[in-house]
């Protein structure tokens, strides 16, 4: 699981472009985004066609995340079900 996770931030960080806005918010009817650039690091307020336009790319991490966790759990079971049959296997020999 770690290592999905770690696969997860790298893909999301190599197609992140330096200097694009990230995690839009909004607070008190104003929209604010993370600015990564080195001169403005921080917490930056943008207009509304800004945040509505970063709110889909904030959320398809999200929406992969459970996709995987299932894929990863699923092959759990199905290796655990092939371990306790090749055991019985063995121990009818």
């Amino acid at each position: 699981m770690a290592v999905v996770g770690v696969v997860i931030v790298a893909i999301h960080a190599a197609g992140s472009e330096p200097g694009r806005l990230q995690d839009a918010e909004k607070r008190d009817g104003r929209y604010y985004a993370f600015d990564p650039r080195p001169d403005t690091r921080g917490t930056v307020e943008i207009s509304k066609s800004e945040y509505l336009a970063l709110l889909p790319e904030g959320r398809r991490t999200f929406i992969a995340i459970p996709g995987v966790l299932l894929a990863a759990a699923s092959c759990a079971v199905l290796t655990a079900g092939e371990l306790r049959r090749a055991d019985r296997g063995v121990a009818a020999r």
